[in-house]
């Protein structure tokens, strides 16, 4: 699909030699059926991050967010009803890794027989059980520049905290794969390092960090919990709990979308991708429409 990656140019030099880490007599001899390359530039630093991590189980990549019916995207909604619970969306994409995970305790067998063969419920209590056929850990491909000096999962913490994208994914695959439990999400960062980063799921998070498949974390672990829990330390899973938060945060979104309740968020970030900027009127705010066209 790169056919750029064959030009002679500066820029396609450059990109090739960060990409690859070959020159283009090299980088043709590998695309020969004989050739041979070894792993480097960004992609050989992924490869070996991700060979490292040879204890889970590749189950799709690039795995696109359809329904089976009318490919028109998957529905996301919250399980309760009301005037006051936002609609569903639809959810359009694709999910760039999908990993199994083994049962804890269970000899490294990837699929439990005699698990529930139902959706994974979006509210599950600390402790409470689900008996789920497959373990599933997602993961999204971020390519930066970098990271800096004691910035490395910063990308990671960025779009877990403050992005929708990695909740979706995950209750996405929950619900077209009745059965499935994700108890991990992650950002893999594709730059001059590359690092794999999982937010888990606190009931498994030994468990991932015993497989040695990335950085294991569970931030959520004090930051979430149920709407309307007491004071009092909450029974809810704070994984479930932030999925739940994300996923209200889209659904609202979405609502106020419908009714024609635009709050524009002017940055230099959102405004160079935004495809309304010139009707918006805000873009010079943050530095003039001329930079992002």
């Amino acid at each position: 699909r790169a056919l750029w990656l064959r030009h002679s140019d500066a820029i396609a030099t450059v990109r090739r030699l960060d990409l690859v880490g070959l020159n283009l007599e090299a980088y043709e001899a590998a695309l020969d059926e004989d050739g041979k390359a070894g792993a480097s530039g960004r992609f050989g630093r992924l490869l070996e991050s991700e060979l490292a991590a040879d204890s889970s189980a590749l189950l799709a990549i690039e795995w696109p967010l359809t329904s089976d019916v009318k490919k028109e995207g998957i529905m996301l909604e919250l399980p309760e009803s009301g005037e006051s619970v936002p609609s569903g969306i639809r959810l359009r994409g694709t999910i760039d890794r999908v990993e199994l995970i083994p049962f804890p305790e269970s000899g490294g067998n990837f699929v439990n027989e005699s698990g529930e063969d139902v959706e994974c419920p979006l509210d599950l209590d600390l402790g409470e059980s689900w008996n789920a056929q497959r373990l599933v850990v997602i993961r999204d491909l971020k390519s930066l520049e970098g990271p800096g000096k004691g910035k490395s999962g910063d990308r990671h913490s960025r779009e877990l905290l403050e992005g929708v994208q990695l909740a979706l994914y995950a209750r996405a695959w929950e619900v077209t794969h009745p059965g499935d439990r994700v108890i991990g999400v992650g950002i893999s960062e594709v730059g001059e390092e590359s690092g794999l980063y999982i937010e888990a799921d606190p009931e498994f998070q030994t468990h991932l960090s015993s497989l040695g498949i990335g950085n294991v974390e569970c931030t959520t672990q004090t930051l979430y919990r149920r709407p309307n829990e007491s004071n009092k330390p909450p029974s809810s899973n704070p994984f479930r709990a932030w999925m739940r938060h994300r996923l209200t945060a889209a659904l609202r979104i979405g609502d106020m979308s419908e009714k024609g309740r635009v709050v524009p968020t002017p940055s230099d970030l959102t405004c160079t991708y935004c495809s309304v900027k010139q009707a918006c009127g805000l873009a010079p705010t943050v530095g003039g429409d001329r930079k992002w066209n």
